[in-house]
């Protein structure tokens, strides 16, 4: 939907932007941290692969953070 017509990636700007209306704080907290580390250290456009890890991860979060196994503050 926000890629380029024939690319796997989309830019870091659009994922951002994207990821401002997809995943508000009030679905997943910890998203703000998430586009930080990707704006700081990433630098670079988005794969569809990183993107689907990060929509199963914010999945099973509630499952991790209520066994105890929460990594995030």
């Amino acid at each position: 939907m926000c890629r380029e017509k024939g690319q796997k990636i989309v830019q870091l700007d659009v994922a951002l932007a994207m990821w401002d209306l997809l995943l508000p704080p009030s679905r997943w907290q910890h998203i703000e941290a998430w586009k930080e580390f990707l704006h700081t250290h990433h630098k670079r456009a988005v794969s569809r692969d990183t993107w689907n890890q990060l929509l199963d991860f914010i999945q099973v979060w509630p499952a991790f953070k209520q066994q105890g196994l929460g990594l995030m503050r």
